[in-house]
């Protein structure tokens, strides 16, 4: 048994808000006309919504304009453009999403299709024979399947706030989703889909502190499922994961397993779930089931050699960011394109300094890592099964789940001294020792045999 989880990092802001920048005007015009205001913004919880506020100044007595969130906004991921001719600023996004149904094809189609295909030579033979019968079943098959479409968002940006502080954007980020997450949600009768389909993200998200010699000082996780489903009628849907407290006792049809290559069971904690989703029977059950399916979008190697730069780096690019105020290493793929895993890349920035140039009274104690894994899981948890109750559609909706581990490592930096040589250097280094002085002539002797190692007893 573990000790009681502590609060993931950036949950909880107990601070009144931020300083930020507001992108004016909202919409592309001119480019030359848009330019950033500073603002102040303030998240305010009510009691039936949640505002996001903007102030023109900290203390000012009202905002000069309100925004209520919705189940259907959503946060971009933080970017960074041109602020100044000195350097950038991180932005992110507030943007409206919505679904449209258009041609195009989806994972779960090509499985549809797949099918249909593979009953082409029964459908031959059906129509050499005669057999309209069969003929008709495979035109019923084939009308189904009907034409390739996929569910494509659409964005419609709200607006782009700004800030200097990287930190500050990340917390806000968080904050924004945490209040999304917890909005009522609601979904309209009428909504009718071509395809049926399931969508389903696995976010891993992990969070250490380690020192400098490699001990870990405090680590974190927490898993985050977005589903997203596009179905007619007013389904219950049945979500299940490899919950231990279920192993043994699953209880679903064949069409709704979703093929997994483990068997692995983990233990949940902390668990928290979406207003969507039915409380009680999840008690009970350990079954993530909802009261009625919402329309929403939000459940939802060898070692190179160095070139002779300022920068030297063996992979990717590294170079100061003004925006960081520190040398930022980017890695776009790890290992490289054929490359072997467990490769070591190495960065070195050599920096030439004057008696003029001042020395900082403490160096950096810490670096900070940040990087994304496909198709990878820190805490195994697996979607195992989606089932549908009380559906209008008589064929199962496809299933398509992605998986995502996002880790972020705050690192401690051991500083030393003097000149360090490089590897290659280290290991070929042989200390040089003050020669003895030369014996006396003695008469020639016969010459000794070679010994493969030598040492002098001083």
């Amino acid at each position: 048994m573990s000790v009681p989880l502590e609060p993931f990092p950036r949950i909880h802001y107990p601070e009144e808000g931020w300083e930020m920048h507001l992108r004016q005007p909202n919409k592309k015009k001119i480019t030359g006309q848009r330019f950033w205001k500073k603002i102040f913004v303030k998240l305010q919880h009510q009691s039936d919504c949640v505002l996001l506020q903007l102030y023109n100044l900290k203390d000012d007595k009202d905002p000069f304009q309100e925004l209520p969130l919705q189940p259907c906004y959503s946060v971009s991921d933080i970017g960074a453009q041109q602020y100044d001719q000195f350097g950038k600023i991180f932005t992110v996004k507030l943007q409206y999403i919505f679904y449209k149904e258009r041609p195009g094809v989806r994972p779960g189609q090509v499985k549809k299709a797949e099918r249909i295909t593979n009953k082409l030579s029964q459908f031959a033979a059906y129509a050499i024979q005669g057999d309209y019968q069969g003929v008709k079943e495979f035109g019923s098959d084939l009308k189904k399947l009907g034409l390739p479409v996929e569910h494509a968002p659409q964005v419609s940006q709200l607006m782009k706030l700004g800030s200097l502080n990287y930190e500050d954007l990340k917390q806000f980020s968080v904050c924004i989703e945490e209040a999304l997450f917890k909005l009522q949600a609601h979904r309209d009768r009428a909504l009718h889909y071509k395809m049926e389909e399931v969508q389903i993200t696995a976010v891993d998200e992990l969070y250490v502190e380690q020192e400098a010699d490699g001990h870990i000082v405090k680590q974190i996780a927490r898993v985050r499922l977005f589903f997203l489903g596009f179905l007619t009628g007013m389904p219950d849907v049945e979500l299940g994961v490899n919950d231990m407290r279920r192993q043994g006792k699953e209880v679903v049809g064949r069409h709704d397993i979703i093929p997994v290559v483990t068997e692995e069971w983990i233990r949940l904690e902390d668990v928290e779930f979406h207003s969507c989703i039915q409380q009680e029977d999840y008690n009970q059950t350990h079954i993530i089931k909802t009261g009625k399916i919402k329309g929403i979008e939000r459940i939802l190697g060898t070692m190179e050699t160095l070139q002779e730069n300022l920068i030297e780096v063996t992979s990717g690019q590294a170079k100061y960011e003004h925006q960081h105020r520190a040398i930022v290493w980017r890695c776009p793929r790890l290992p490289k394109e054929g490359q072997g895993a467990y490769t070591t890349h190495n960065m070195v920035c050599k920096i030439a300094l004057t008696s003029y140039d001042q020395m900082p009274e403490k160096l950096a104690e810490y670096c900070y890592v940040e990087f994304t894994m496909p198709a990878t899981q820190v805490s195994h948890m697996t979607c195992r099964s989606v089932s549908l109750q009380n559906s209008d559609s008589d064929e199962p909706p496809e299933k398509y789940v992605r998986y995502l581990a996002r880790h972020e490592y705050r690192v401690g930096i051991e500083h030393t001294e003097g000149d360090s040589p490089n590897a290659y250097a280290s290991a070929t280094y042989v200390s040089k020792t003050t020669p003895a002085p030369a014996p006396p002539a003695q008469p020639a002797q016969p010459a000794p045999v070679a010994e493969e190692s030598s040492s002098d007893s001083d």
